[in-house]
């Protein structure tokens, strides 16, 4: 496993001297040939150069060490992470992350584009991420593959929960702010707080009111959310 010695000297604009002189400076027995053998995987520090190193570039051990995700994987790595998600309702795999699915669902649906995955299999699954779709997704998640601080943040990530759960964290806001302006999230949100509204009025018959009182309560309910659907039926009917 190729460490990330090197990686974090380049990093910060050093040749292997000065950052052996600076390693000097501190108290770290490490010198430029010590540094070079390091780099190329001809030595192994011990355990407590490791540490003092890692302490120095402000890493953790295992991240200088090589362990996790590498940047150059990250991108792809995010590709077929977001396929797989995407394809777990189809392929009916059960996954922990549903969460993750969900928001890539409202992404594409709000963006327009919620049945274009599904198109690139015509004759159903096997859902396999191939490269034409693995370009769509590229495209379609252009403002995650291009936010160079977000995927930094990826880099070093050993377990695929916490790979996935960095995607959903990154992904939410995006989502809720495209579900608040476009007419179809607004549309959702309405027609969940009207039915939210009905089920509270029918569950909530107060003692001092009569039955004829409670019912034109959920009468009133109903008719809301009628005249709210007639609304967007109208809207849409003749498109």
């Amino acid at each position: 496993m190729k460490n990330r010695i090197r990686e974090m000297r380049e990093k910060q604009g050093f040749t292997q001297q000065q950052l052996a002189d600076i390693f000097d400076g501190r108290g770290i027995n490490v010198s430029k040939d010590a540094l070079s053998k390091y780099e190329n995987n001809l030595r192994n520090p011990s355990e407590l150069k490791w540490q003092q190193m890692a302490n120095y570039f402000g890493v953790s051990t295992d991240f200088l060490k090589g362990k996790g995700i590498r940047k150059t994987e990250i991108v792809d790595k995010l590709i077929e992470d977001i396929h797989k998600r995407y394809f777990d309702f189809h392929n009916k795999i059960n996954f922990d992350n549903g969460q993750l699915r969900q928001y890539v669902t409202e992404y594409l649906m709000y963006t327009g584009q919620a049945m274009v995955p599904l198109s690139f299999y015509p004759n159903g699954g096997p859902y396999k991420l191939n490269p034409t779709i693995k370009e769509f997704w590229k495209g379609c998640f252009k403002q995650l593959i291009e936010d160079q601080d977000f995927l930094s943040s990826l880099e070093g990530i050993q377990d695929d929960k916490q790979f996935q759960m960095r995607i959903l964290i990154k992904l939410m806001p995006i989502v809720e702010k495209l579900r608040s302006e476009s007419d179809i999230g607004k549309f959702l949100i309405q027609n969940n707080q009207n039915n939210q509204d009905i089920v509270d009025v029918i569950m909530s018959k107060q003692l001092s009111e009569s039955e004829e009182e409670h019912n034109q309560r959920i009468v009133t309910a109903l008719k809301k959310q009628i005249d709210f659907l007639t609304e967007y039926y109208n809207k849409y009917k003749d498109l």
